[in-house]
């Protein structure tokens, strides 16, 4: 069985948005090398395809014990978490992608989005502006201390950044 093959057929399956017979593909390949990273994310892009985002978790997690790394799996269980949810679980996977790849442009709007929903305003802001959920802390703090709005201490942060430039 030819990988690469496999692997052209299945780009064009996902083009065609036939899912059930990329599954069937993937599976090929996995039974052949069950640690095929590529195979076991389009598994569970197809997975996601089809709505059923517990199964693909569960191949996310399975190519996170390869690689914790990942971005394809840690965006892609980001997004089948919150499909069913777990609002907070897939704002911690948004994070860790943004820590890995800063140059990822639609993750603080994802992360600010789910803040949203879970009613937290001054980190949805904060998440807008790309600030990692371990930063979010220190400038609330600091908001507090100054008895400023977190947005006012975000400003005065950049603000005094630019100003040391």
């Amino acid at each position: 069985m030819d990988s690469y093959a496999l692997k052209n057929k299945i780009y064009a399956l996902e083009n065609l948005n036939q899912y059930e017979k990329v599954i069937e593909l993937c599976k090929k390949i996995l039974s052949i090398n069950s640690s095929d990273i590529w195979a076991l994310n389009s598994l569970g892009l197809s997975l996601n395809e089809l709505n059923q985002h517990r199964d693909a978790l569960e191949i996310y997690d399975e190519v996170l014990k390869i690689d914790a790394n990942d971005v394809t799996a840690l965006m892609n269980k980001a997004i089948s978490q919150s499909h069913i949810g777990n609002y907070k679980d897939a704002i911690d996977n948004y994070d860790l992608v943004q820590s890995i790849d800063s140059s990822l442009k639609e993750i603080p709007l994802a992360k600010s989005r789910l803040y949203e929903k879970i009613g937290m305003k001054d980190d949805a802001f904060l998440a807008a502006q790309g600030v990692l959920n371990q930063d979010m802390e220190k400038i609330k703090i600091k908001a507090k201390e100054n008895k400023c709005s977190v947005f006012h201490q975000f400003c005065e942060e950049e603000f005094q950044k630019s100003n040391s430039k």
